[in-house]
């Protein structure tokens, strides 16, 4: 993607030269490519991405049938500097000549949110554009199912998509197969122009046994290699259709795979005695992120144990250096006896939660409507919802 520089441009760009140059490495040379000028002189930007559990809970209040995945590969290599930003072009000298590029390459970003306005436009567009709703295509697929289903306003839901994507990583769910499918064929064409290409081992189809025909037919029909799996990977959570205690109807699974993380906590929080360890600040807030990082929202005890473990030692040690040992005996007594009642708490808190499965219902065609129950344990925080 770097070209040759014209001898002679009009078109001057404002960001700094990279400098590279060769340095002796351990094992062989290497050549470095400096571009922390070019990324100061880019502007500042912010992620606009939602939060992770917004993008799952409205999966799994929406109850889908099937659900898409899709990632889009080297996506910030297709990320274009524009005129807007006030830089036209990076611009790079080497001893074989000058050359430039468009691109936001190897080492030059502005962070996410790059994508947002690249990726997450085109996203956008196609998801609010009328042309598209309007075609001959979806309305025929439409067409169709309301003659075997009836045209009331009971189940237009059932034509609805829910299409979302974060950072690089794209969602498409809904409960017709083929309208869900055709959006993503649609979808996937357009962003491909735009050079953001899906990789093929990423993409994915969940539906359920029922749909699995239809879905199989709509991928034949719009030219999707997609495999229909068992279960689908979105946003680090893994999606699948289950049937609780082998009953009826199927309901949809979500599993926060969490065992890897739950396994390292816990190699921290077995030790015994409790207040003999001497923990840095860097190993409690290294245990208590393992312990947050809760994509769905849905474990708000490991949560609230990171906050207890974190305050805990801060509150303790305020001038202690992140590296150094902190000697648990030398708290207030009342300290050490919730210090130790907290790592105790999460002792039982992570081997439940080591391996979960978070069932939701799923809305059937047709259906208008359903009922969500939602209970709050008002104790645990000290307040009410």
């Amino acid at each position: 993607w770097w070209v040759p520089a014209p001898s002679v441009t009009s078109t001057p760009s404002p960001a700094p030269a990279a400098n590279v140059f060769l340095i002796n490495g351990s094992k062989r040379p290497r050549l470095v490519c400096d571009l922390r000028a070019c990324n100061a002189s880019l502007p500042r930007a912010s992620s606009r991405n939602p939060d992770l559990w917004k993008v799952l809970s409205i999966i799994r209040l929406t109850g889908p049938s099937i659900i898409v995945g899709a990632d889009i590969s080297s996506a910030f290599y297709a990320v274009r500097v524009s005129a807007e930003s006030g830089t036209t072009h990076f611009v790079l000298h080497t001893a074989l000549g000058t050359f430039w590029s468009t691109r936001s390459l190897f080492g030059t970003s502005i962070g996410p949110s790059s994508l947002s306005g690249t990726l997450g436009s085109g996203v956008e567009a196609v998801k609010d554009c009328p042309s598209i709703s309007r075609s001959s295509s979806l309305v025929s697929v439409v067409s169709q199912h309301s003659e075997r289903g009836g045209t009331d306003g009971q189940n237009l839901a059932d034509f609805v998509c829910n299409l979302q994507y974060f950072v690089d990583d794209i969602v498409c769910s809904g409960f017709v197969c083929m309208i869900v499918l055709h959006l993503m064929a649609i979808l996937l064409q357009v962003l491909a122009c735009l050079a953001f290409n899906c990789q093929p081992k990423k993409c994915a189809i969940l539906t359920t046994e029922d749909n699995r025909q239809e879905a199989e037919k709509a991928c034949k029909q719009f030219g999707l290699l997609f495999p229909i799996v068992d279960a689908v990977g979105v946003l680090g959570v893994a999606f699948c259709y289950t049937a609780v205690d082998g009953a009826t109807p199927v309901c949809l699974s979500m599993n926060c795979d969490a065992r890897a993380r739950m396994a390292k906590a816990m190699d921290f929080l077995n030790k015994d005695p409790v207040l003999a360890q001497r923990p840095s600040k860097v190993d409690i807030f290294s245990v208590g992120g393992m312990l947050s990082f809760d994509q769905g929202r849905v474990h708000g005890e490991r949560r609230l144990i990171s906050d207890l473990l974190k305050v805990i030692i801060a509150r303790n040690f305020p001038t202690s250096s992140w590296n150094h040992p902190c000697d648990l005996t030398s708290m207030a007594p009342t300290e050490q006896q919730a210090f130790e009642a907290v790592v105790l708490w999460a002792r039982e808190v992570c081997a439940a939660s080591s391996s979960c499965s978070h069932i939701s219902p799923l809305r059937a065609k047709g259906q208008a409507e359903i009922t969500i129950i939602v209970e709050t344990d008002a104790s645990l925080y000290s307040g009410a919802t």
